[in-house]
């Protein structure tokens, strides 16, 4: 038994939908115990939805919809479902939890993937990279805000990064964020630099500026001291 969330609701209208799926029989229906909880809140962010939910016999999946309260006019950012299925009469199947946002108004999904790995200090145009996506293209620009971490040092392991936001610009998909080594005398081996989404803290003046961290919220590359060997998976071919 395994739930899969959709990912993102918005509070303007549209609801967050478990898909809670089996294997094996589905002769006879199965009820399904569940938690919830998040920093949306059930009967205040969202309609309580209880603590069970039945698979129907002859369905080998059913969907769970999380319908956003429309009275709450308070702006929130992006607030999380997180549901996990409980035991019962049935076998818990990995994964056992997923979790959905609910964002505000008009709010982008955005998420964060390493896209190259690797910088290496001997070779400093050998950079490494971060690119933010949002999932809707749309003729405004998009600030996101981000965090650095990781062993790496900004400013002296890699080229100083200020002010921790990037736009994406008007018409674009994605952003990219470069790390760019910077050389020194030392061995330090491999260093890691995460790159962290973080969200608004208060109401922007316009609606479209606001945005709802996804998954993956986290990234993380490497810093080498020379070029390391890559290993890697190939896409499968078609045929």
């Amino acid at each position: 038994m395994e739930p899969v969330s959709d990912g993102a609701g918005m509070k303007a209208g549209s609801s967050l939908i478990f898909t809670f799926a089996r294997t094996g029989s589905t002769q006879r229906a199965v009820e399904v115990n569940f938690s919830l909880w998040g920093s949306a809140k059930p009967g205040v962010d969202y309609a309580a939805v209880g603590s069970s939910f039945t698979i129907p016999a002859g369905q080998s999946a059913a969907d769970l919809k999380i319908v956003p309260r429309m009275d709450d006019d308070d702006w929130e950012g992006s607030e999380t479902v997180i549901l996990a299925i409980e035991p019962g009469e049935y076998a818990l199947a990995s994964p056992s939890k997923a979790s959905g946002v609910f964002c505000d108004g008009q709010s982008s999904l955005v998420w964060v993937e390493a896209t190259d790995g690797v910088a290496v200090e001997e070779n400093p145009t050998n950079t490494a990279a971060f690119t933010i996506f949002r999932r809707v293209v749309t003729e405004d620009a998009l600030l996101v805000h981000y965090w650095l971490q990781g062993q790496a040092s900004n400013g002296y392991d890699y080229e100083r990064l200020v002010n921790y936001r990037v736009e994406i610009p008007a018409g674009q998909r994605s952003v990219t964020v470069l790390i760019k080594p910077r050389p020194d005398e030392r061995e330090e081996g491999q260093e890691s630099v995460q790159l962290t989404l973080v969200p608004l803290t208060q109401l922007p003046e316009n609606p479209r500026d606001d945005y709802v961290i996804g998954e993956p919220s986290t990234a993380t590359v490497q810093i080498w001291d020379s070029a390391p060997t890559q290993v890697r998976v190939p896409r499968k071919l078609e045929r």
